[in-house]
Protein backbone atom coordinates (compact mmCIF):
# COMPACT_ATOMS: atom_id res chain seq x y z
CA UNK A 1 0.00 0.00 0.00
CA UNK A 2 1.32 3.43 -0.83
CA UNK A 3 0.71 6.31 1.59
CA UNK A 4 -1.59 8.12 -0.87
CA UNK A 5 -4.04 5.20 -0.74
CA UNK A 6 -3.89 5.21 3.07
CA UNK A 7 -4.89 8.88 3.00
CA UNK A 8 -7.69 8.21 0.54
CA UNK A 9 -9.09 5.31 2.59
CA UNK A 10 -8.83 7.23 5.87
CA UNK A 11 -10.66 10.17 4.28
CA UNK A 12 -13.82 8.06 4.63
CA UNK A 13 -13.49 7.85 8.45
CA UNK A 14 -16.42 9.41 10.28
CA UNK A 15 -14.60 9.74 13.62
CA UNK A 16 -11.04 9.61 14.94
CA UNK A 17 -11.71 6.09 16.26
CA UNK A 18 -12.75 5.01 12.74
CA UNK A 19 -9.43 6.25 11.39
CA UNK A 20 -7.50 4.37 14.06
CA UNK A 21 -9.43 1.20 13.21
CA UNK A 22 -8.84 1.62 9.47
CA UNK A 23 -5.11 2.21 9.95
CA UNK A 24 -4.84 -0.84 12.18
CA UNK A 25 -6.50 -3.03 9.55
CA UNK A 26 -4.41 -1.59 6.72
CA UNK A 27 -1.15 -2.10 8.61
CA UNK A 28 -2.14 -5.69 9.39
CA UNK A 29 -3.04 -6.50 5.79
CA UNK A 30 -0.54 -4.54 3.72
CA UNK A 31 3.10 -3.59 3.69
CA UNK A 32 3.89 0.06 2.99
CA UNK A 33 5.65 0.72 -0.30
CA UNK A 34 7.07 4.16 -0.97
CA UNK A 35 7.00 5.09 -4.67
CA UNK A 36 10.42 5.83 -6.12
CA UNK A 37 11.48 7.63 -9.29
CA UNK A 38 10.68 4.55 -11.39
CA UNK A 39 7.06 4.63 -10.21
CA UNK A 40 6.67 8.28 -11.20
CA UNK A 41 8.18 7.54 -14.60
CA UNK A 42 5.83 4.57 -15.03
CA UNK A 43 2.85 6.73 -14.02
CA UNK A 44 3.79 9.27 -16.67
CA UNK A 45 4.12 6.50 -19.27
CA UNK A 46 0.82 4.93 -18.20
CA UNK A 47 -0.97 8.26 -18.48
CA UNK A 48 0.54 8.79 -21.93
CA UNK A 49 -0.66 5.32 -23.04
CA UNK A 50 -4.14 6.01 -21.66
CA UNK A 51 -4.21 9.44 -23.34
CA UNK A 52 -3.35 7.92 -26.73
CA UNK A 53 -6.44 5.71 -26.35
CA UNK A 54 -8.62 8.57 -25.08
CA UNK A 55 -8.91 6.88 -21.67
CA UNK A 56 -6.73 9.22 -19.57
CA UNK A 57 -9.70 10.70 -17.70
CA UNK A 58 -10.60 7.25 -16.38
CA UNK A 59 -7.75 7.09 -13.88
CA UNK A 60 -7.08 9.88 -11.39
CA UNK A 61 -3.64 10.77 -10.02
CA UNK A 62 -3.84 8.62 -6.87
CA UNK A 63 -5.07 5.55 -8.75
CA UNK A 64 -2.42 6.15 -11.39
CA UNK A 65 0.36 6.28 -8.78
CA UNK A 66 -0.91 3.13 -7.10
CA UNK A 67 -1.02 1.31 -10.44
CA UNK A 68 2.44 2.50 -11.42
CA UNK A 69 3.96 1.63 -8.05
CA UNK A 70 2.40 -1.84 -8.12
CA UNK A 71 3.68 -2.34 -11.66
CA UNK A 72 7.25 -1.28 -10.82
CA UNK A 73 7.28 -3.35 -7.62
CA UNK A 74 5.74 -6.35 -9.44
CA UNK A 75 2.69 -6.35 -7.15
CA UNK A 76 -1.00 -6.78 -7.96
CA UNK A 77 -3.67 -4.19 -7.18
CA UNK A 78 -6.70 -5.61 -5.33
CA UNK A 79 -9.71 -3.44 -6.06
CA UNK A 80 -13.36 -2.87 -6.86
CA UNK A 81 -12.56 0.06 -9.12
CA UNK A 82 -13.02 0.10 -12.89
CA UNK A 83 -10.06 2.49 -13.24
CA UNK A 84 -7.63 -0.39 -12.74
CA UNK A 85 -9.46 -2.51 -15.29
CA UNK A 86 -8.94 0.31 -17.79
CA UNK A 87 -5.25 0.59 -16.95
CA UNK A 88 -4.85 -3.18 -17.42
CA UNK A 89 -6.51 -2.95 -20.83
CA UNK A 90 -3.88 -0.50 -22.10
CA UNK A 91 -0.81 -1.33 -19.99
CA UNK A 92 0.61 -4.82 -20.64
CA UNK A 93 1.92 -6.56 -17.55
CA UNK A 94 -0.14 -4.56 -15.05
CA UNK A 95 -1.56 -7.04 -12.53
CA UNK A 96 -4.93 -6.43 -10.93
CA UNK A 97 -7.69 -8.45 -9.34
CA UNK A 98 -11.28 -7.31 -8.94
CA UNK A 99 -12.37 -8.35 -5.45
CA UNK A 100 -16.07 -8.31 -6.29
CA UNK A 101 -15.64 -10.86 -9.07
CA UNK A 102 -12.32 -12.44 -8.03
CA UNK A 103 -11.37 -12.57 -11.70
CA UNK A 104 -8.42 -10.77 -13.26
CA UNK A 105 -9.54 -8.77 -16.25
Amino acid sequence: MIPLIEYEICFSAQRASDRVHLLSKLQTLFETVIPGRDAYDAARDMQEALTKKGAHRSCGPIDLMLAATAHVEQLAVLHIDKDYVTVARYWPGFKQLRLDTELPI
